[in-house]
């Protein structure tokens, strides 16, 4: 059984701009996008604002807003609510302010229970339309793990898919638990329930269509097309980065008991290697085993008939969201990798414990150059001198190797993050 493809003149592509003075508030799903409409909604503030469009606040997306209003810890790691100056600003602009449209856009909402949208809608007092995107569930499964990945979880695919397929027909999104049932309820169906079908729209994009997202929510705001700057964010990594960046979160639990510092290590190793390293057609992209096309065909089943179900309006065809995508097996880390890969992601590490404050900048010198000399790349005291005082994160030296063992590499990284813990 599959979901049913809906015929061409049946899909809704393009939609009409919501009465004036609606808010939307776009809840996400988490890896639909959401980062790429966030960055170009903030960085067209001042268009926006000139077509009759708020975007409040001053930070790129509404994350704190969202965790504020929902009662969350300020951060998944930490205990002790958001406080609640977090929140109260905004609902102020969305009040009290003169404007055609609002958007307030966070994925973080997407993972409220029924209990917690019970609260947003309360503190919506204003006319509200809800938006939920919503993309291929193989797409969405693979870009989730990799998030994980990123934030130091080190769990195997095989073993997170394990988890994810557990309660199937229901899916779970370990990470991201968006379309959990636990209170007897569903994502479309408790928010739709809260505002009112008629007050919300679920967006299936098109897998082929990178500008979807963006001409959706011109469309909603009246807006003409082009006021949002088309942006591509929060860009995935190869399949020799992700395993990489898994390993060495791994390792680094393993040798400390502890879990790596997520603002370290992705906000060190994995950003500026996303930013900095140039992208290699020589390594493999992530595929999905041929099992999660099969298993993510019967969740998306049960979401379609959730939200035929919850009567909402639909954007794009639901049976997109059993789209296969790439399918393969996972690729290992192979023996050897470039040196770039260590050296960029050593140079990270070390300007990020600058910038927490862990270190002084002579000692993040050292230990980049530490990382040079466990590659090969420094061989003299005049060399290591030279590596100390350079600028971070920095370009590999010459006499570096172009490729290295994957587990020198490692050793290399791991010896960065670990002085400077040691050192903090």
């Amino acid at each position: 059984m599959t979901v049913e493809a809906r015929e061409p003149e049946d899909v809704v592509t393009e939609v009409a701009a919501l009465p004036r003075g609606t808010t939307v508030l776009h809840i996400g799903a988490p890896k639909t996008g959401t980062t790429s409409l966030q960055q170009s909604a903030a960085g067209s503030r001042q268009r926006l604002r000139a077509g009759g469009v708020m975007y409040p606040g001053r930070y790129e997306n509404h994350r704190r807003f969202a965790r504020s209003l929902l009662g969350y810890p300020k951060e998944p790691w930490l205990t002790g609510r958001a406080p609640a100056h977090w929140s109260t600003g905004i609902l102020k602009q969305l009040v009290n302010d003169e404007r055609d449209y609002a958007l307030v856009s966070s994925e973080t909402f997407s993972t409220a229970d029924a209990r917690d949208v019970a609260r947003v809608r309360a503190a919506f007092t204003m006319p509200t339309h809800v938006v939920l995107t919503l993309r291929p569930l193989p797409g969405m499964l693979l870009s989730t793990w990799q998030q994980c990945v990123k934030n130091a979880e080190f769990r195997p695919f095989d073993a997170w898919l394990d988890e994810a397929f557990r309660e199937l027909p229901m899916l779970r999104m370990p990470g991201g638990d968006v379309f959990k049932e636990r209170d007897g309820t569903n994502l479309v169906g408790r928010w739709a329930d809260a505002f009112g079908p008629e007050n919300m729209t679920v967006v299936v994009l098109d897998p082929t269509d990178r500008d979807h997202i963006f001409r959706v929510f011109e469309d909603l705001l009246g807006q003409r097309r082009g006021t949002l700057e088309r942006v591509t964010a929060n860009s995935g990594m190869s399949a020799v980065e992700t395993e990489f960046f898994r390993q060495a979160a791994e390792r680094i639990f393993l040798e400390t008991g502890s879990r790596a510092r997520r603002d370290l290590f992705h906000g060190g190793a994995v950003n500026t290697v996303i930013a900095e390293r140039p992208r290699r057609t020589d390594e493999p992209s992530l595929r999905v085993p041929e099992r999660v096309t099969r298993h993510a065909a019967t969740a998306a089943i049960r979401i379609a008939e959730q939200i035929e179900s919850a009567g909402v309006r639909v954007v794009g065809d639901l049976s997109d969201l059993a789209a296969a995508g790439r399918v393969g097996d996972p690729a290992p880390l192979p023996g050897e990798v470039t040196s770039d890969l260590a050296l960029i992601a050593a140079g990270g590490l070390a300007r990020r414990a600058v910038q927490l404050g862990m270190l002084d900048e002579a000692d993040a010198h050292r230990l980049r150059a530490s990382a040079v000399q466990e590659v090969g790349g420094a061989r003299t005291d005049g060399d290591v001198a030279d590596l100390a005082a350079a600028p971070l994160p920095g370009t590999a030296p010459a006499g570096v190797p172009e490729r290295i063992p994957s587990e020198l590499a490692l050793r290399a990284v791991i010896g960065v993050y670990e002085g400077a813990q040691r050192l903090s």
